[in-house]
């Protein structure tokens, strides 16, 4: 047995299986939704119309964006909603929302944040031409997590006298119990939370909502190779928390540098061209859209002569800042620790104290 086989925990050894299995699973994974293939349906949300184009329901391992079509009618609108943060971009079309009573004004090319619990609907002013627009979210993440806070029950608890003493839990002197916040059970941890969720709340309200598409302007991109604008970022003054989106334009017979990243989607919003998933070709078109697994290394090609491409990347970019980007435990290996005797035995605390 050698040394690194020797120090290898069940954790260690699951994990390499794990990251075995998920290789494997990457080559039987569905990549690309072609734009023959969307089809509208009757929505939840009725007065809309909706066509599923990145969904596990159709085949695709999204575990934290997804990406639907949404369609209205000439002259017609949507029930209210709300929802998890989303992010809407208009692919066609004049209309209005209102969000949280207020009325945001919209056109082809703008992008709106729809905020999380913000109620939300959707209206098309034309009375000839339908309006569509892409619905971007985080729900594959939501519904996996189901984040929920803290919610009494209001049945009895056990109240002991107000001048009880807890023991201290490491043996030291323990403080008398005093209020927190004016209330008798409230702790500095709850207080403080309650006013980071004050504080959040209040950031998202005062930030962005929409980005005019007659105010993009294009970046050189750290891909290299393609050019770039956020149309949803925090660097233009939003405040999204997991789902982010830019625009990206390939010059004529031009590509991108190889790259990889978290799972993102790729809607294609002009031209023709292709991708290189892991040295698999997948050819798009205007209406497409590539799925963009996790670490897997991928190019975008342009090999028009004369035109551009544009596509829409949706990320998850405000959550990978939020987790920090060094995501894999790391070990040095240089024989830095000290090896315990053959004959050692390790002891849980409980056994230490009998």
């Amino acid at each position: 047995m050698t040394m690194d086989e020797k120090w290898q925990s069940s954790i260690d050894k699951a994990r390499r299986a794990d990251e075995m299995i998920e290789k494997e699973r990457l080559r039987n994974l569905r990549l690309i939704s072609k734009r023959e293939d969307l089809r509208f349906e009757l929505s939840s949300t009725r007065g809309l119309m909706v066509a599923p184009v990145i969904r596990r329901h159709i085949g695709f391992d999204n575990r934290i964006l997804s990406l639907d079509i949404f369609h209205v009618p000439p002259g017609g609108h949507g029930e209210a909603q709300r929802n998890p943060e989303a992010l809407m971009h208009v692919l066609n079309g004049h209309g209005y929302s209102i969000i949280n009573d207020e009325r945001v004004e919209w056109e082809r090319g703008d992008t709106l944040h729809i905020k999380p619990g913000y109620w939300n609907q959707h209206f098309n002013i034309s009375d000839e031409e339908p309006a569509n627009f892409l619905w971007a979210t985080n729900e594959p993440l939501i519904n996996y997590v189901q984040p929920m806070p803290v919610v009494p029950k209001g049945d009895t608890y056990s109240d002991p006298p107000e001048d009880y003493v807890p023991p201290h839990p490491f043996g030291y002197e323990q403080k008398p119990i005093e209020m927190v916040g004016g209330e008798k059970w409230m702790s500095i941890v709850e207080l403080r939370r309650r006013e980071r969720v004050a504080g959040q709340e209040q950031h998202i309200r005062d930030a962005r909502t929409i980005m005019r598409g007659r105010d993009v302007q294009l970046e050189r991109s750290v891909h290299k190779g393609d050019f770039i604008v956020g149309i949803a970022d925090q660097g233009h003054g939003f405040a999204n928390q997991v789902v982010r989106m830019h625009l990206q334009q390939l010059p004529p017979e031009s590509h991108t540098e190889t790259h990889k990243h978290d799972e993102a989607i790729i809607y294609v919003l002009q031209g023709k061209g292709y991708s290189l998933m892991d040295g698999v070709r997948y050819e798009w078109q205007e209406g497409d859209t590539i799925f963009v697994p996790t670490a897997v290394w991928h190019q975008h090609w342009n090999p028009q002569k004369d035109s551009t491409t544009q596509h829409i990347a949706i990320t998850q970019i405000p959550l990978q800042e939020f987790l920090a980007e060094h995501n894999v435990l790391e070990v040095r290996h240089d024989g830095d620790f000290t090896e315990p005797p053959s004959d050692y035995v390790p002891l849980f605390p409980w056994d230490l104290r009998k």
